[in-house]
């Protein structure tokens, strides 16, 4: 007697006992459903970002490069800074386990910090400040502010112009890390450190 039974399909089920060929017992009739995981579906943007765009279906979320779980790579979004496969694994509302499929990605030589025209003032700066941009003046550049474990923190569209102000939110005082993008690849890439 089997007193375990794995159930792969769907449908309605019951147990009955017999012995001598007479029935004993008959437990009730219950349903079974079989859970399909959900994929998690991830995509580049033109700001050096991975995105899930289902994120709201899953409970838990990490992010993967070669292989290796990436620290605190638990969010929708991840900005990336080196080159490498990457994916996302996640569990659904169900507890379901899934992986999206890889992206390869290629971070550009062009991603160096460079130096004229781009600069930015004051830095260190307070909290919730203003600053003051410099770069090259082309239209579609890209402000993206992230902490240094690369969850993007805020992003801002900046004026084809060489001069731009912008003022942060308010985060609290440490090392952040800042890029400039343009259709998809960094052009600048530095630290700003807040102050209280």
């Amino acid at each position: 007697l089997n007193q375990s039974y794995n159930l792969t399909q769907a449908g309605t089920y019951g147990l009955e006992l017999q012995r001598d060929n007479c029935i004993f017992s008959q437990d009730s009739i219950f349903s079974i459903t079989v859970l399909t995981p959900r994929i998690p579906t991830i995509s580049q943007s033109a700001n050096q970002t991975l995105s899930c765009s289902n994120a709201s279906d899953f409970t838990f979320l990490q992010w993967f490069r070669n292989g290796l779980p990436i620290s605190n790579a638990n969010t929708a979004s991840w900005v990336f800074s080196e080159s490498g496969t990457y994916t996302l694994q996640t569990i659904d509302t169900n507890g379901c386990h899934a992986s999206s499929n890889p992206i390869q990605v290629i971070v550009s030589a062009t991603g160096a910090a460079a130096a004229t025209p781009y600069a930015i003032f004051p830095n260190p700066l307070s909290a919730g400040a203003s600053i003051r941009l410099s770069t090259d003046g082309r239209a579609g550049n890209w402000f993206v502010l992230s902490d240094l474990n690369g969850r993007v923190l805020e992003q801002q569209a900046l004026q084809a112009s060489p001069q731009t102000t912008l003022t942060l939110g308010v985060y609290p005082a440490g090392v952040y890390r800042f890029m400039i993008t343009n259709q998809g690849e960094t052009i600048y890439y530095g630290k700003i450190v807040l102050t209280r």
